[in-house]
């Protein structure tokens, strides 16, 4: 026993009996405090009768007990009045002074009225004696033990201000207060009317006041308590939030709080889009449907980041039926477990395989009668096809061809290749294939009017496998470094719904010519988004050689083989609008069937012989316009998609391709 009392100190043994109290049921821990302030009033009231009379024989006369009964049930009627026991009430040090104070001042006053109605002559200074020990024994012992152990606990959780004082920011307050493991500390809110208010007992400051607001708190983070706000306010907000030390995360979206697939309560780091900023545009149905519903559709790649998410837009669209191609055995698992349960009436077909083998395709597209066929299915990083020639031009390149045949042969109605900015004059072998790829099906269209072939190219997609987004979040999360390729260089950036969507789209406009372009908005400085998830993280970014430092260091390792400065989307000077504002079509001039079929079957002898210097010679023909030297000369293009202007800037890069 005296170890035991040795090894718990006072301090600490009060801690751990507080902490078992904060864990009661909330109902529990009402009646706990109103039990409290009952037995407080009540000793308060005989207190200040001793102290007035010096003596305690006013307790013998039951009248005494009638008054002290009235006196304390008006105190707790003030009480809970003022929420002083309500989850969300008064949870500042002066609020709780302020309602204890009017509790002990009107309880004060009823002790006066009643004394002309009892026999007993209770002296007029025991209700002012009456009033300071009412008010030191609610209010003062309250203060006291959130001093010496609420504040210890807060210090010890992250302290929060919410950004947002609606329904939202409120349910969140609740929550995060019930769950314990975060300290709400105020309100941010736009509403001027609100500025100032306290609710919950948290004061609601000016987000334009950001940095008094967070010195005031001694705030760690910011919670979005804002479900419903689109991408281009969430950014603005963000722009606002982003020069302070706080970490930023965001509840969930109001469809998916609507839809019940995530609490309110359930916060989360801040979405790539909201990175963005810009709202997306409603998709039409009828472009959406045009090639899909009734219809039997198959996505190759279909376990990709792109294919993935197109075969859950597709499945909106009430296709007859969906086959899902894919030569990774997990990642075709992991798609059709996740479409299984909202297929529907659809038919869902799950089928291993590669593009490259016609024998294979042929099959699928003769026996489940494809009508309309999305071909996703490539290899995309770019430094790894760099060192893997054969291999990328088979599939990505060769494997297109033998689908496009067998598409053809089949009758399927529509062809749809997701093309990439990397073949717009390519400097690596993954843009040179894709851009053999898009020729192909140019050429191959030509020949023939079954098949309408569609050929729509963007640029990165965010949270895609291989984008800089998921790389950046793993290493800011595991202190850094941050890696940028090269202070200077850009990129298009589009998220993945949106993606997905305008390919649908853009097949429902083509008629069978040309390349659909999609707007992507402005090229991203790569630097600038690497800096912002390091300060929406709640760290500052330093660059090694500053003399500032920091918590995360953004460290620039080169371009690598292959990569250029900037990307582009078009090879010719203008393009053209189309009914979808986000969508435009870029005229093409489709190569002579017979000649692409050569320099193909060149490029596959030389694929069979093991010969990759062989093939990348051949991927330098004009048509293609493929150079590997791009980027070691003084200059690369950078054009902008809306005007057309075309600026040049200079760029290295590291690395050289080793032999295959």
């Amino acid at each position: 026993m005296t170890r035991l009392r040795k090894s718990i100190s006072p301090g600490t043994f009060g801690r751990a009996v507080f902490s078992q109290l904060l864990g009661m049921k909330a109902s529990h821990k009402r009646l706990l405090k109103m039990l409290f302030d009952a037995v407080s009033l009540a000793a308060a009231f005989h207190l200040a009768l001793a102290l007035s009379t010096e003596s305690f024989t006013y307790s013998a006369h039951w009248h005494v007990w009638g008054v002290m009964a009235g006196v304390a049930a008006v105190g707790l009627l003030v009480f809970l009045n003022g929420r002083l026991y309500a989850s969300m009430g008064a949870e500042r040090d002066v609020d709780i002074l302020r309602v204890s104070g009017m509790g002990a001042l009107v309880s004060a006053g009823m002790l006066l009225g009643l004394t002309a109605f009892v026999p007993v002559n209770i002296p007029l200074g025991a209700a002012v004696i009456y009033l300071a020990l009412a008010l030191c024994l609610t209010g003062g012992v309250r203060v006291a033990v959130r001093a010496i152990f609420c504040d210890h606990q807060v210090r010890a959780k992250e302290r929060v201000l919410i950004y947002g004082a609606g329904d939202a920011g409120r349910q969140l307050l609740a929550a995060l207060r019930e769950r314990g493991e975060h300290a709400p500390v105020g309100f941010l809110d736009d509403d001027a009317l609100l500025h100032g208010a306290r609710i919950g007992g948290l004061e609601v400051f000016n987000p334009a006041e950001i940095g008094h607001a967070a010195g005031v708190t001694q705030a760690d983070a910011v919670f979005l308590a804002l479900p419903s706000a689109t991408r281009a306010r969430r950014k603005r907000i963000l722009d606002l939030l982003e020069p302070y030390d706080l970490r930023v995360q965001t509840v969930p979206d109001i469809n998916d709080i609507l839809s019940g697939q995530a609490p309110i309560s359930q916060v989360r780091a801040v979405k790539a889009e909201d990175l963005l900023g810009r709202d997306p545009i409603a998709p039409d149905p009828e472009l959406m449907a045009a090639t899909i519903r009734g219809r039997s559709v198959m996505v190759t790649g279909a376990g990709g980041s792109i294919g993935s998410e197109l075969c859950r837009q597709i499945l909106k669209q009430a296709p007859a039926r969906l086959v899902l191609l894919d030569q990774s055995e997990f990642a075709l698992y992991e798609i059709e477990r996740a479409l299984r349960d909202h297929g529907g009436d659809c038919e869902l077909v799950a089928k291993l395989g590669s593009v490259s083998d016609d024998s294979r395709v042929a099959t699928l597209l003769a026996r489940f009668d494809v009508n309309t066929v999305f071909h996703c299915a490539a290899y995309k990083h770019v430094p790894l096809v760099e060192n893997n020639v054969i291999a990328a031009v088979r599939n990505n390149t060769l494997g297109t061809l033998a689908l496009a045949r067998e598409a053809v042969k089949a009758g399927v109605s529509s062809f749809i290749l997701v093309s990439t900015d990397k073949a717009v004059r390519p400097s690596s072998v993954m843009g040179a294939t894709k851009r053999l790829a898009e020729l192909t099906c140019h050429a191959l269209g030509a020949t023939q009017t079954r098949t309408r072939f569609t050929v729509v190219r963007f640029g990165n997609v965010l949270d895609s496998s291989g984008s800089v987004l998921p790389l950046f979040r793993q290493q800011v999360e595991q202190g850094g470094p941050v890696t940028v390729t090269h202070p200077d260089v850009t990129r298009y950036f589009m998220t993945l719904g949106e993606a997905a969507q305008l390919v649908i789209q853009a097949s429902a406009l083509s008629d069978g010519e040309g390349v659909y372009v999609l707007d992507m908005g402005d090229p991203i400085k790569v630097v600038d988004l690497a800096c912002r998830m390091v300060r929406l993280a709640g760290m500052r970014p330093y660059l090694k050689d500053s003399m500032t430092r920091g918590d995360i260091e953004i460290e620039f390792n080169g371009l690598r083989e292959g990569e250029k400065l900037h990307e582009e989307l078009l090879i010719g000077e203008t393009a053209s609008p189309t009914r979808h504002p986000r969508i435009m079509s870029e005229a093409a001039v489709a190569p002579e069937w017979t000649a692409m079929e050569a320099l193909l079957a060149r490029i596959e002898g030389a694929c069979k012989s093991g010969d990759a210097s062989g093939v990348v010679k051949m991927l330098a023909d004009d048509v293609i316009g493929y150079d590997p030297d791009a980027l070691s000369g003084p200059a690369v293009v950078k054009m902008d998609l809306r005007s057309g202007a075309r600026a040049r800037t200079g760029a290295s890069r590291t690395g050289t391709r080793p032999a295959e």
